[in-house]
């Protein structure tokens, strides 16, 4: 079997091609990991956290959907769903914020916890917050925030 010198090249630079994309796609991904999340944009409450997280991901980093699920540990079906009812919200993203503090998207990764859990849990254990500090950051109750830790630490010794 002979092939033409021109579909012999058509040939590997279509297998190149099937190659490169997946080696591209990870780098994006390890790079995108690195990167930490402001936690300002967590400001906003006219969205859930995870369709927030989502919508930052996918507009400010421009993330396809399947590597925000990677990243986040997540099926892409929610991250799907996350994005089309964050994309149904107004959006009002505020990165550079004075008091936005980095979240490692590594932390974020644990199935056993919602995405406001393990920020929660971060900023409490590793990042040694008070819980009021925590609250005042996300803009959210401190009940809530006593709430979503004592959840979540339940959840982590269990």
């Amino acid at each position: 079997m002979h092939f033409k010198p021109k579909n012999l090249k058509n040939r590997l630079n279509d297998r190149l091609e099937r190659i490169r994309k997946p080696i591209e796609s990870e780098l994006a991904l390890v790079f995108s990991s690195e990167q930490p999340v402001p936690s300002s944009i967590f400001q906003d409450r006219s969205a859930a956290v995870l369709e927030t997280l989502v919508g930052y991901l996918k507009e400010k980093r421009q993330l396809p959907l399947r590597s925000i699920a990677m990243l986040l540990n997540r099926d892409e079906r929610t991250i799907w769903t996350a994005y089309h009812r964050a994309s149904l919200k107004p959006k009002k993203h505020a990165d550079h914020h004075p008091t936005s503090v980095p979240l490692p998207l590594e932390k974020l990764r644990n199935r056993k916890l919602s995405i406001l859990e393990s920020i929660v849990l971060y900023l409490l254990k590793d990042a040694g917050f008070s819980l009021h500090r925590i609250a005042v950051l996300l803009n959210r109750n401190d009940r809530t925030i006593w709430t979503v830790a004592h959840r979540a630490q339940r959840k982590v010794r269990s």
